[in-house]
């Protein structure tokens, strides 16, 4: 039975015009209040954006002096693959190599304070870092397990060609 007073639309047959309305009410209303979030996580997104920059050069200009000065020498990735093996020590029962202390390197196994600097201004990440764990009280790397691995790495990877290390 027709409502009185009751019109159809003549997009969706049988579809009352006040319900058509309503719908067409909602969507609008639904579009503008997703555009509303958007628009704050999107100015939430950008100060969070910003906030990043300014701490990483707030890091950045600590570092870099660090680096400058000389209080922090990084290791040359190219030195530890293929000079090292006559200036690092061997494991007595397995003949492999293993680390000495920074203070015992030779000099050519560290980048200069200009280098270094140089390295972490390009920002793409040829300062890499590794940290573990010591492997027993008297020495970190004894039979020289993680220097192997390292080893593995780099040759492994062509990103770290031209790289140094914070270790």
């Amino acid at each position: 039975a027709k409502v009185p007073g009751a019109h159809s639309s003549i997009f969706l047959p049988g579809l009352r015009d006040d319900r058509l309305g309503f719908i067409i009410l909602v969507v609008l209303v639904g579009g503008l209040v997703a555009a509303a979030l958007y628009a704050v996580w999107d100015a939430r997104r950008q100060d969070a954006d910003a906030a990043i920059t300014a701490a990483e050069a707030r890091i950045n200009w600590r570092l870099r002096e660090r680096l400058d000065d000389g209080t922090i020498r990084l290791l040359r990735c190219k030195w530890l693959l293929e000079e090292s093996d006559s200036s690092l020590d061997r494991d007595p029962s397995t003949g492999a190599a293993i680390m000495k202390r920074r203070q015992d390197l030779p000099l050519a196994a560290h980048c200069s304070p200009q280098e270094a600097v140089a390295l972490l201004d390009r920002g793409n990440r040829s300062i890499l870092t590794v940290s573990h764990c010591w492997q027993t009280a008297k020495h970190p790397d004894p039979h020289g397990t993680t220097l192997q691995t390292l080893r593995t790495f780099l040759n492994s990877d062509p990103s770290t060609k031209g790289c140094a290390l914070f270790w």
